[in-house]
């Protein structure tokens, strides 16, 4: 990777003054900025350089005066304007003649913005941070600093501010680079007193690089704020190549949440429309991307444009350079020392070999760093892109050293083999299902609002909030992963719902006292990262393990605290299996998550282990003084330092009594630091002081004296003390190493509280609503998917309306009584509650296979392996896809994918486009789900449609009903009224009645009148032709050609005044 330390400038004289103690730390004059200077502080960010200035603008910023940073000069560091295909946005041309003009102080900043053009630069100088030309002008907008008075803009704020001021930027979408020294004043003297001709240049100190921060790698370290959200936020790489022959995609995605350190890895073959990687984005959607250079497909680009993530996190980064190969990310890691081998007795690196994580061996050839060919080349290739960029921001170690990685599989490729299946199953012929989980595409989980609503885009008002009863952050992150991946396994889901039963049954003094202690536990699952990452030894390449900071007390108190609340968290979690103690459970999944390990459960043994840190020090004086001072027996180097001190003052209590008897008189120590240990002698006995003695002070009636011995002494007594010191300072660091070293037991007790917290969480929301248990029933092959719904509601009104009204939806041959055929067309009024009915459908099927209790009165079903939904009108400008266009692409991945096991929902379609193509589509579309089988709702308002397979085997008929009044005086020019009754029932409805949205919308009566007059007539020449059709061709009888003829003389009549 590339180097992000540049080459430091010193000058003669500071190149900045600094502030002092002595000097207030901020009492700026603040410069006003002009309408001009704001109108164009978007021209310094590096996401946003298309604007161009007017090159006599007087109001301009200075730093808009620099000609290299206008638009038409801009170059990246090695010369490429933006229009290069091999353009690097992150660097910045600083020309050679303007560094020249430069203080070195200046010149050692523009090196900086030279090599992080697209972060904003926190520049440490002394206690403050400072801000300058273009990035100052930022913290004015952004952060509402103050801008300095001088001849170019700059403004800052106190080391201590650092977490809030960063924090708002990255929030923001900016990236954030910290900048400290790494030389004291006299550490800058000393180097260059040690040079045989030091430069102006050589005189300022060193200052690096030592984090890069952005919305896709904040830890949550000491120096930075605590975090406002539990949602993860994923930073994602991929990387796509064409299939031989084939015009699908094989991608290789690598994501991880830096603030928990869980490496995702995966690779796949998507089809045509991209629904593998799709569904990732919606089920991990991350907050930043990288891709790789000039590689990435168009459509690939496409998709990943437009998944919410600005372009200004969207990084495209160089090909094997900086996206690295599959090998070449193998060989990084087996040098790097992140995964040597360490001694079973001792946490040390030792040089034989490399311990890889069992995540990562699954990747490569046994015997060789090669990638399996053809399975993990793109994955372990967009591996190497998060590691780069991550060794980048200086965050590669603390990360890969947890060795967490997990092999991401796309749902309709996991393994459901290992599964548990009685043994009844496998006699039977019943039928099994390849996956794990059901499949709920991205387009599906947005169009259901399954993680967040579509208004606001946040998570209220979605199913996820709905059902969020959870008492800890572990728990709502499980919860959205269980609503995300609902379970294939009708043996899986039914654990899950023993369990809720259970909690039920227990009564409500069980479910409090455990949502009292989940709520109690701080965010475990960030906390563990932060003590994982303080436990680690800086080597000497980390520019962090020479920055100097000023407020060190604050952060040794911080990370003291944060490792004490971990403690106090797994010592309250300790308690839960007393909570269930006694109580009979029927569930074993439960039960296997309150029972510890030795009464055959899986909640693990924490006494001993919280025991010792407990006892290890003092915590009270840790919180205090944010010093770990340990307890004897904790910490070996500090036990022999001690033993060393309390071996000198003995001998130190000898010596004092052996030169009392030479003197035949009292003698003391006198002195303090350096000069301790003179002896004082009164002055009567100091005449036996004789050459051994050296005379270093005296005062009234006495003399002081040091001896070989007592120098002696001395030096054994500093070389102990300075021993115990440096025990002390990395104590905090062995212990919280310690801590980490018990990774698995903390790990496991987590899983077992975060289960249980959801498990609360559904069984509260089951109780609140009255939800009943779903019934599962697995199939024999031949067996008919069914699904059976009783007075069911939706799930995210049921709770905020009182007088929703209930239906059914029965679906299949096992559905019992008024089971409606595979498929279902559905017909109704405009605004009647069809797409509701539709939702409604689809999210108590996701409630019933995630293990909840489902609002209804009965539910019965076989399980649904994926779920498809065609509904809304939209389009997506951006991406040059119309809204019939994206029609057609959903229907064109359910076409391709879905199985008699499906449950599809298709509303409206075809409405993008005429009648006559829209009608054909539909026709065409359903046709072909006829034939799968599968369970599908199929709203329209083509009545043509509806009369075509009326009597078509596999499809019934179903409609929102409504009561309409006035009907026969609309037609002479009155007005219709329409009462929405909400409740589907078997049957057609006869007309979509869209004058009465027309009406309520506030459309003119005039401009509705005239429209229905003319659906008067559209509706008559239909009438005509068919009329027609069916006199010469279709009937058979001459009364029923008499009648039809006579039907056409008021619609020839009709046609003819018009």
């Amino acid at each position: 990777s590339s180097s992000t330390t540049p080459t430091p400038y010193t000058p003669t004289a500071p190149p900045f003054t600094p502030y002092t103690p002595t000097a207030p730390p901020y009492t700026p004059t603040p410069s006003a900025a002009s309408p001009a200077l704001k109108s164009k502080l978007s021209l310094f960010a590096a996401k946003s350089m298309s604007s161009e200035e007017p090159e006599n603008d007087s109001n301009a910023s200075s730093s808009t005066k620099h000609p290299f940073l206008r638009p038409e000069n801009i170059r990246d560091k090695n010369g490429r304007r933006p229009s290069d295909p091999d353009y690097n946005p992150r660097t910045l041309k600083v020309t050679d003649e303007f560094l020249n003009q430069q203080t070195p102080g200046h010149r050692q900043w523009w090196a900086f913005k030279s090599d992080h053009y697209d972060c904003v630069l926190f520049f440490k100088m002394g206690k403050f941070y400072e801000l300058f030309y273009m990035d100052a002008e930022i913290g004015v907008l952004e952060l509402g600093l103050l801008l300095m008075k001088g001849a170019y803009p700059h403004s800052g704020f106190p080391e201590i501010s650092y977490s809030r001021y960063s924090a708002s930027l990255i929030e923001k979408g900016y990236k954030v680079a910290r900048i400290e020294q790494t030389e004291t004043p006299d550490m800058m003297e000393k180097r260059c007193k040690a040079m045989s001709r030091a430069s102006k240049f050589d005189r300022v100190v060193r200052r690096e690089v030592c984090q890069l921060s952005s919305a896709g790698t904040r830890v949550w370290g000491v120096q930075d704020a605590e975090p406002t959200s539990v949602d993860p936020a994923y930073l994602l790489a991929v990387t796509a190549r064409k299939c031989d022959g084939s015009e699908s995609l094989e991608y290789g995605v690598a994501f991880v949440d830096t603030s928990m350190g869980v490496f995702h890895l995966g690779q796949f073959t998507d089809d045509r429309h991209n629904s593998r990687l799709r569904t990732l984005l919606a089920h991990y959607p991350p907050v930043q991307i990288l891709t790789e250079r000039n590689r990435l497909p168009a459509c690939a680009r496409t998709i990943l444009s437009n998944c919410g993530v600005p372009g200004s996190l969207q990084e495209s980064l160089a090909a094997e350079t900086e996206y690295w190969t599959g090998s070449k990310t193998l060989q990084f890691l087996a040098e790097d020392g992140c995964f040597a081998r360490q001694s079973e007795e001792q946490s040390v690196k030792t040089p034989g070999g490399v311990d890889w994580p069992q995540g990562l061996k699954e990747l490569f050839e046994e015997g060789s760093l090669s990638p399996i060919e053809n399975e993990s080349e793109l994955s372990l290739s967009s591996l190497g892109a998060l590691v780069w960029y991550l060794q980048r921001c200086f965050l590669h170690t603390q990360l890969l050293t947890r060795r967490l990685f997990i092999s991401y599989i796309p749902p309709d490729r996991q393994d459901a083999s290992g599964d548990n299946h009685d043994s009844k199953s496998k006699e039977n012929n019943t039928v099994k299902f390849k996956q794990r989980t059901m499949v709920i595409d991205g387009g599906s989980a947005v169009n259901l609002e399954l993680l967040r609503n579509n208004d606001t885009n946040e998570a209220t008002g979605s199913l996820c909030s709905i059902l969020d009863y959870t008492s800890s952050p572990m728990g709502k992150r499980l919860l959205q992963q269980w609503v995300s991946a609902p379970l294939m396994s009708s043996a899986a889901i039914n654990s899950r719902l023993d369990a809720l039963e259970d909690l039920q049954e227990h009564g409500s003094s069980v479910a409090q006292d455990t949502r009292t202690l989940l709520s109690k536990l701080p965010d475990i699952d960030r906390l563990l990262p932060r003590i994982h990452s303080q436990g680690l030894k800086f080597s000497s390449s980390d520019p962090n393990s020479r920055a100097i900071y000023y407020e060190e007390q604050q952060y040794s108190k911080k990370r003291v605290l944060s490792f004490l609340i971990t403690i106090d968290a797994f010592k309250t979690a300790t308690s839960l299996p007393a909570i269930f103690k006694g109580i009979s459970l029927k569930s074993e999944f439960l039960r296997s998550v309150v029972t510890p390990v030795e009464d055959g459960g899986r909640f693990p043994d924490m006494e001993d282990t919280l025991s010792f840190f407990q006892k290890a020090f003092d915590h009270g004086a840790a919180k205090k003084e944010g010093k770990i001072i340990p307890c004897s027996g904790v910490d070996k180097e500090y036990d022999q330092a001690l033993e060393m001190i309390e071996d000198t003052k003995k001998e130190l209590d000898g010596n004092l009594r052996k030169e009392g008897s030479y003197f035949g008189a009292k003698v003391a120590y006198f002195g303090t630091d350096k000069k301790r240990y003179q002896l004082e002698v009164p002055d009567s006995a100091s005449k036996k002081a004789t050459g051994g003695y050296e005379l270093t002070s005296q005062r009234k009636g006495f003399k002081r004296f040091m001896t070989t011995r007592s120098k002696q002494l001395l030096a054994q007594m500093m070389a102990a003390e300075e021993s115990r010191e440096a025990a002390l300072k990395d104590i905090a660091r062995r212990i919280f190493q310690q801590f980490d070293d018990k990774q698995a037991l903390w790990s496991c007790a987590v899983e077992c509280l975060t289960v249980l917290d959801v498990l609360l969480s559904l069984a509260k929301y089951s109780s609140t609503v009255g939800g009943v248990r779903p019934q599962f029933q697995d199939l024999t092959q031949g067996e008919e998917p069914f699904l059976e719904i009783r007075e069911g509601v939706h799930p995210c009104i049921s709770l905020s309306q009182d007088d929703i009204i209930p239906n059914d939806v029965v679906i299949g041959c096992g559905g019992g009584e008024g089971a409606h055929s595979p498929l279902v067309l559905v017909t109704g009024p405009n605004m009647g509650g069809k797409s509701t009915l539709m939702r409604q459908t689809a999210l108590l099927t996701v409630m019933a296979q995630m293990g909840c209790y489902v609002p209804c009165s009965s539910m019965r079903l076989s399980p649904v392996d994926r779920i498809f939904t065609r509904v809304g009108a939209s389009d997506r400008m951006m991406a040059g896809e119309s809204t019939f266009l994206l029609e057609l692409r959903e229907t064109a991945a359910i076409l391709q994918h879905a199985s008699p096991h499906a449950l599809v929902l298709i509303d409206e379609l075809g409405r993008g486009t005429s009648t006559h193509d829209g009608t054909a589509v539909a026709w065409a579309v359903a046709g072909a789900l006829v034939e799968r089988g599968c369970r599908t709702l199929f709203s329209t308002h083509y009545h043509g449609l509806v009369h075509h397979f009326a009597h078509t085997p596999g499809v019934s008929m179903g409609h929102m009903a409504c009561m309409v009044e006035g009907e026969d005086d609309a037609e002479t020019g009155g007005e219709e009224t329409i009462t929405f009754l909400y409740k589907f029932c078997p049957g057609v409805c006869p007309k979509s009645y869209g004058f009465n949205a027309a009406r309520l919308a506030d459309i003119p009566p005039s401009v509705v009148s005239s429209g229905r007059r003319a659906a008067r007539l559209m509706e008559g020449r239909s009438d005509s032709l068919l009329a027609f059709k069916k006199i010469f061709t279709g009937a058979t009888s001459t009364d029923e050609k008499r009648r039809l003829i006579k039907s056409l003389a008021p619609i020839l009549k009709a046609i003819a005044t018009s």
